[in-house]
């Protein structure tokens, strides 16, 4: 998962209900003094377990990690550059001298990614990256890619990024041959990556590079990043335990082909999806962020929404993503405007209901949670199933309600691929209607959205499951509406199938469909009375085809 950052004052965790558990603004938060006392810590990662929001902090003076209730960690430095956990004694290999910034968290919340703290090699001083063990309370050195230093602090080496299961973090690393001469520039930071089991590994065959790695999926085996500057963008893979030549992520976006994007900044977990911002041929106000299929080569740009008043324009900045690459966290930057407004807005982006800011969607979701006062503003880490979301904000009254650091639970994840028979067009083009349902069959919950080009949706539901079983209803377009059965264990794989030929909208494919089709014969976009829904196969003309599905269909019904 990505590492970008915020300040937060001090992180704990606390057990609430469902009904509670949406905003925990920092005041709630502050669990002991240990952790209060710790000033300037920088939020940077979150994952949860069992519903418990695991957070960490960062940026060289602290880091924050809550598991289950009722334990919690902090690593970080104090202001004479030792690393240290818990607020206890200083840690790892030359504890004395070592300076340590910590960027990621494993999904597990065992395993955090550090970098810059000194190992003594050859009578030099060399920083290297490392990773905590939670458990184990103790720091692993991952190696160096040789750059020497008699100086302090050591902030050669810096993780970025962790995988997911914690074995791997990448960042960058600078390069010298040998201990003599002048010390390392930025001209010789390598991306790279690094393993307990293997080392670490420069990602370019080149020593003249400053590049970085940003983004890692779950298992370390895909890496995102630039390599000789940003605007170099890079996508590392690794064959048969081997890193491949980075790759520069060009793409489809539209029917524009061969676009190039700018360096990813998150990744999904099978390493295929990867969010990034983009500016190519935009103004600099309106500069939207980008998510990339890498296996189909197409990019969808995600324009922000309408900026609020006093603002010019936004430029987009992606975060983090979820695990399954369909939820997208970021916020938006206004460069110019009316002065003293706050600079960012938190957005979250999903294929099936687009962007929306945090503070519609909090609004929305939690009427009433976020004070009023308060702007959702800097989206720094989203967990990995997609139901928490760690964002600052900014006050309009600070004599009323501070700013803070707040954790979010967006809702739980409902996700699957829908499938449309017989339907050849484009599927982004078809709204649909989900409604879940209890065990009664009472409507609980509601939301209208599309699928992806691929079939994929996502529905962040304000219900919580439980050990219950749910009814999903899918109904919209010429498509006859399907029922699925929803549990806690079936809600990342809830996949449909839907029967086509019913453009009346009646819920049972019948003479009335036919004659409909046959009424439409002939028509295409643009022609007065065209309907999409009538052209029920999506060739963008209505023809002998339609009539056949619709007789094909013949007699099937709402289900």
């Amino acid at each position: 998962m990505n590492s970008n950052r915020t300040a937060i004052i001090a992180l704990a965790a606390t057990a609430c209900s469902f009904a509670q558990a949406q905003w925990y603004p920092v005041t709630q938060l502050v669990g002991t003094t240990s952790v209060a006392s710790i000033p300037n810590a920088i939020l940077s990662d979150i994952i949860s377990i069992n519903g418990t929001p695991t957070i960490l902090g960062t940026n060289g003076t602290a880091t924050a990690y809550s598991g289950p209730v009722g334990a919690y960690y902090i690593v970080g430095t104090d202001f004479s550059q030792r690393n240290y956990v818990k607020g206890l004694a200083a840690q790892g290999p030359t504890a004395g001298t070592s300076y340590s910034v910590t960027h990621g968290i494993s999904w597990d919340g065992t395993k955090i990614s550090m970098g810059a703290f000194g190992q003594t090699l050859d009578g030099s001083m060399r920083p290297s990256l490392g990773l905590y063990s939670v458990p184990a309370d103790t720091v692993t050195p991952l190696g160096n890619l040789g750059y020497y230093t008699s100086s302090s602090p050591f902030t050669a080496s810096n993780a970025w990024c962790i995988s997911g299961d914690g074995n791997t973090v990448g960042g960058q690393g600078y390069w010298k041959v040998a201990n003599v001469g002048t010390a390392s520039t930025a001209s010789n930071v390598m991306p790279m990556v690094s393993t307990v089991a293997g080392g670490p590994v420069g990602l370019l065959p080149s020593t003249t590079n400053n590049g970085r790695t940003t983004c890692l999926n779950y298992d370390g085996s895909v890496a995102g990043g630039y390599a000789v500057g940003s605007g170099d963008p890079k996508i590392w893979r690794k064959v048969l335990g081997v890193w491949q030549p980075g790759v520069a992520p060009i793409a489809t976006i539209g029917t524009s082909t061969n676009e190039s994007l700018v360096y990813p900044t998150a990744v999904d977990a099978s390493g295929r999806y990867f969010g990034g911002n983009y500016n190519g041929g935009l103004v600099p106000d309106n500069r939207p962020g980008y998510f990339f299929d890498s296996t189909a080569g197409k990019a969808t740009l995600i324009y922000p929404p309408t900026p609020p008043a006093g603002y010019l324009g936004w430029n987009v900045a992606m975060t983090d993503m979820s695990s399954y690459g369909d939820i997208v966290y970021g916020y938006g930057q206004n460069n110019e405007g009316t002065p003293n407004l706050a600079s960012r807005r938190a957005f979250i982006w999903t294929p099936t209901q687009g962007i929306q800011l945090m503070n519609d969607f909090m609004d929305a979701q939690w009427p009433g949670a976020r004070p009023p006062v308060l702007d959702l503003t800097f989206g720094t880490a989203i967990a990995p199933d997609g139901d928490w979301v760690i964002v600052n904000t900014f006050s309009n009254s600070q004599t009323t309600t501070v700013a803070t650091t707040a954790v979010v639970k967006l809702g739980t994840p409902l996700r699957g691929v829908g499938t449309l028979g017989d339907f050849v067009g484009d599927k982004t083009s078809k709204t649909f209607t989900f409604t879940l349902k209890d065990g009664g069959g009472i409507t609980v919950d509601t939301m209208t959205g599309k699928l992806d080009d691929l079939g994929r949706w996502v529905w962040l539901s304000k219900i919580d499951l439980g050990a219950s079983t749910w009814s999903l209803e899918i109904d919209g377009g010429q498509f006859l509406r399907k029922t699925i059965a929803v549990t806690q264990a079936t809600k990342n794989a809830l996949n449909f199938s839907l029967q086509n030929g019913d453009p009346d909208y009646s819920g049972e494919v019948d003479a009335a469909d036919i004659d409909l089709v046959i009424a439409g014969f002939g028509s295409v976009p643009g022609d007065p009375g065209w309907s999409a829904d009538v052209d029920v196969d999506g060739s963008d003309e209505v023809d002998a085809a339609d009539i056949d599905i619709v007789i094909a269909n013949f007699g099937g019904v709402d289900n």
